[in-house]
């Protein structure tokens, strides 16, 4: 699931690591689109990516998919959007892959403190996003908008994190694996040195990136 904190990006933003995925992965990715917020604000997206995830489950078969063996994965709001469609099909995901996740709503932790001003996103920029998708204000109560007051962390199946160094996000993704850990999901987590948010689309200029994604990959080649 692409990022663009849920009001842009698209397919086309994660072809390079996507297919990067699928070739040191030895897997299928299914990369899709969904409605952007202000337009179409919470839960809009995130419905979309739940009837993806369900088409892939009741068609898959028939386009020599597994269905059985169905994991879950996208960055940043993205990495969001997988974490609440995990979290609302228990189950249903042998695994969950999170680059930099939009994990938290606490605009107050250590790592948006540190970079509140970059490099990269900032925590005001967050802040306007955050508003856009969530209009209602609701993310400081929901999980499907904030999974980090889920109750129910358990229900998520295997999960690894790849989080950035330079981040307004990189706390909120090292609780969230500490969260992981004490309920009881196997779970590991990987800062990646001296870079910021957004890096794994810049496999190009960044070799790390590239790096980064063919070690997720293994992740994924190791599910079933």
């Amino acid at each position: 699931i692409h990022g663009g904190g849920w009001c842009g990006g698209s397919i086309a933003l994660h072809d390079r690591s996507a297919r990067g995925l699928a070739v040191h992965g030895a897997c299928n990715v299914v990369s899709i689109s969904y409605r952007l917020a202000p337009e179409h604000p919470y839960p809009a997206g995130l419905n979309d990516c739940l009837a993806a995830a369900d088409w892939v489950a009741r068609e898959g078969a028939a386009h020599g998919l597994d269905p059985t063996q169905l994991a879950v994965g996208g960055a940043s709001a993205g990495g969001n959007l997988a974490t609440a469609a995990a979290l609302s099909r228990p189950g249903a995901f042998t695994g969950l892959l999170v680059f930099y996740g939009v994990l938290g709503c606490a605009l107050t932790t250590e790592s948006y403190r540190k970079y509140a001003q970059g490099p990269g996103l900032t925590r005001e920029r967050m802040a306007s996003l955050f508003d856009m998708y969530d209009p209602g204000n609701l993310r400081k109560t929901d999980p499907l908008i904030t999974p980090l007051v889920s109750d129910h962390l358990n229900r998520l199946p295997r999960t690894a994190i790849v989080a950035a160094e330079h981040d307004v996000l990189l706390s909120d993704n090292t609780i969230f694996a500490q969260r992981l850990k004490a309920a009881g999901v196997p779970v590991s987590i990987e800062i990646e040195p001296g870079v910021i948010h957004g890096f794994i689309n810049r496999g190009r200029l960044v070799p790390s990136a590239d790096a980064a994604v063919e070690r997720s990959a293994q992740f994924l080649k190791h599910l079933t």
